[in-house]
């Protein structure tokens, strides 16, 4: 199946967010893809990126994640 896993910068006056990265992902199934999006929030060294989010093959929102404070 395929998973979109999108690095989101910070909303702009309730906009939808900026799409700093966009990866797509091929997963045998959605929690493989969230997993992956975790760690590439956790890895992530874009400027201004404030969240990680999964969506489906039909652009259906699945999973988000904002980073921890470290």
């Amino acid at each position: 199946m395929i998973y979109f896993i999108d690095v989101l910068g910070a909303r702009r006056r309730g906009d939808q967010p900026e799409i700093l990265s966009r990866i797509i992902d091929h997963e045998s199934d959605a929690r493989e893809a969230k997993r992956k999006a975790a760690k590439i929030l956790a890895g992530v060294t874009f400027v201004g990126a404030a969240a990680v989010r999964v969506l489906d093959r039909d652009g259906v929102e699945i999973f988000s994640c904002k980073p921890t404070m470290r």
